[in-house]
């Protein structure tokens, strides 16, 4: 089995090319990867340099830019009616009262859906789709770290901004779900982070495998990911710690963040072209 680089198939959609007219490289820059290992995937010196400095920024902006970014009531005390968002919308209300049951339970479950089995069901796709790749892996690792990484940190600064008093608490029922756990928590609802890190994720692994041109693989991590990021999300609203428009806006921000950033990424390391990766055997 050998390994064959090729630009974007016409079969990829058009976020992971630069030009539809352009089916494939030219001969020579296809030969020179088959030919130097620096050129592949396999090889992590050829593209870590490239990568390190997007991740590692990836990660400052999760970490250390909501930090020194300036508080929310300019750092008094958060309360309803002055400083929170408090109120909500009918419709929120209404589905809080009929969804809510065992929500101490619901919601603990939920982190399994979303911070385990999305995350390992992307990884594990993506590592099961490069078996004869590790190289490929590992950068398509590094872009998935990257990925959630910026995810978490838009969905922080948002909370920061936005403090949105949680449903157990605007209905004074706290005491009965994780809240109780996890204090310093009431006005950090919108919009769910767990629901946006288990859509990133399987976003993520679904564009990366379109990339790749691994289009199956692509349709079954994308179908089998949205059922436990469905489950996940459901779970945060029976569980009393999120609104339905908290759950809703963190679906979309985690899809739109997990299925933009990788083609990005890669045609940013790959110099305006992204290569994929064909298997002939």
């Amino acid at each position: 089995e050998r390994h064959s680089y090729n630009n974007i198939s016409n079969r990829s959609p058009p976020w992971c090319r630069r030009a539809a007219e352009t089916p494939a490289a030219p001969a020579f820059i296809i030969k020179a990867m088959e030919d130097s290992a620096l050129e592949t995937p396999h090889n992590h010196r050829q593209w870590m340099p490239q990568l390190a400095p997007v991740v590692s920024g990836s990660l400052l902006f999760w970490l250390v830019l909501p930090k020194l970014l300036p508080a929310r009531g300019g750092g008094a005390a958060l309360a309803c009616g002055t400083t929170a968002w408090c109120a909500s919308d009918a419709i929120d209300l209404a589905v809080s009262e009929i969804l809510v049951f065992m929500p101490l339970f619901s919601g603990l479950l939920s982190h399994v859906f979303t911070m385990v089995a999305c995350p390992v069901l992307s990884l594990h796709a993506l590592r099961a789709a490069n078996l004869d790749s590790a190289g490929t892996f590992r950068q398509d690792s590094a872009i998935f770290v990257a990925t959630f990484a910026v995810n978490m940190g838009v969905n922080r600064i948002v909370k920061d901004a936005s403090a949105r008093q949680r449903p157990c608490y605007y209905w004074g029922r706290e005491g009965a779900t994780e809240a109780s756990l996890f204090h310093s928590q009431e006005f950090r609802s919108f919009y769910s982070g767990d629901t946006s890190l288990a859509w990133a994720a399987v976003a993520a692994a679904t564009s990366l495998l379109v990339c790749r041109g691994c289009n199956e693989a692509a349709r079954r991590v994308a179908v089998r990911g949205a059922a436990l990021a469905g489950v996940g999300s459901l779970l945060r609203i029976v569980g009393d710690m999120h609104w339905l428009t908290d759950v809703l806006v963190g679906t979309l921000a985690g899809i739109a963040i997990g299925a933009g950033m990788p083609p990005l990424i890669l045609r940013a390391i790959n110099d305006g072209d992204y290569v994929t990766l064909e298997h002939v055997v």
